[in-house]
C-alpha cells in the first residue's frame, strides 16, 4: 500500500512538462509551400522541420503536425484542442496564447524581378523604396503585409490570385517586381521553371519574426517554454540555427 501511495504521490507532484507525455500537437497552414504543405497524411515544410529538429531530436518531445485551413487551426488552438501555432505574436493571438522569447524564423520579404529589365536594373543601383514607386508591383490575395507596404508607400500594383499568377504577369513584363517572402518565391519559381527568368534581390524590405505560440488552455507548462528557449537561444548562439535555416530555405523542393 505504501508503494502504491508512493507512486501516486511521485506521479502528482511531477512537473506537468514531464507528465504530460503524448504528443504536441502544433497548428498550420496546408498550402504554404514551402513552409508548410500536406502530402497526403503528412504536413511537411521548413516549420515543420525546424520545430522537429528543436522540440522532437533535442528536447524529446514528440510532435504532431496538423495542417488545417489556417483560421481554424487557431480557433483550435484558441479552444485548446491544438496545443501551439509557429507563426508571428499578433495582440490578437496573444490573447489566448502564450509565446516564447526567442524568434524561431524571420520571414523575410524581398523584391524579385525580371533578369535584365529596367526594374532589375535600378534597384541594383538603388535598392529604395523610392525606387520601387517609379514600377509597378504585384500583391497575392490576402496578403496583408504586402497590402499595407505598398499602400504604405504609394507604390502602384496589380493583384493576383496567387504567386504563381504574380511570377507568370511578371514574365510576360506586365509588372515590373513582386515582393514575396524569399522562400515562397524561390519555391514557386523552381516549381515553374524560371531560375533563368526571375531572380530576387539582396535588399530585404521586411521581416516577420516567427515565434512558438502555446495555448493558455494547453497541458504544456511554462517550464517547457523555457527550456524551448534555452534550446532555441544555444542554437543561435553557435549558429547551428542559422545554418538550418539556410538548408531549409535553400532545399529543393519539400
Amino acid at each position: 500500500m505504501r508503494s502504491i501511495l508512493a507512486i501516486v504521490l511521485f506521479l502528482t507532484c511531477v512537473p506537468i512538462s514531464i507528465a504530460h507525455a503524448e504528443t504536441l500537437k502544433i497548428g498550420y497552414s496546408p498550402d504554404w509551400g514551402p513552409y508548410s504543405v500536406v502530402q497526403g497524411k503528412a504536413t511537411v515544410g521548413i516549420l515543420p522541420a525546424l520545430l522537429d529538429e528543436i522540440i522532437t531530436r533535442r528536447l524529446g518531445v514528440p510532435l504532431e503536425h496538423v495542417g488545417l485551413p489556417w483560421k481554424r487551426a487557431q480557433s483550435m488552438v484558441k479552444a485548446g484542442s491544438l496545443d501551439a501555432l509557429l507563426t508571428y505574436p499578433s495582440a490578437t493571438r496573444l490573447q489566448y496564447a502564450e509565446r516564447s522569447g526567442q524568434v524561431v524564423y524571420n520571414l523575410e520579404y524581398r523584391a524579385f524581378v525580371r533578369k535584365g529589365s529596367k526594374a532589375a536594373t535600378a534597384l541594383a543601383a538603388n535598392p529604395d523604396v523610392e525606387t520601387l514607386k517609379k514600377y509597378c508591383g504585384c500583391v497575392v490575395f490576402g496578403n496583408d503585409w504586402g497590402k499595407t507596404f505598398y499602400a504604405t508607400h504609394k507604390i502602384p500594383y496589380q493583384d493576383a490570385v496567387d504567386v504563381k499568377n504574380c511570377l507568370r504577369l511578371l514574365s510576360r513584363d506586365r509588372v515590373d517586381f513582386l515582393i514575396q517572402a524569399t522562400a515562397v518565391g524561390l519555391e514557386n519559381i523552381r516549381q515553374m521553371d524560371l531560375q533563368e527568368v526571375i531572380v530576387p534581390m539582396p535588399r530585404i524590405y521586411g521581416q516577420v519574426p516567427f515565434v512558438l505560440l502555446i495555448s493558455k488552455k494547453s497541458a504544456f507548462s511554462y517550464a517547457f517554454m523555457a527550456k524551448f528557449d534555452a534550446v532555441v537561444k544555444k542554437m543561435t548562439d553557435d549558429g547551428s540555427l542559422q545554418a538550418l535555416v539556410h538548408e531549409l530555405d535553400n532545399a529543393p523542393g519539400l
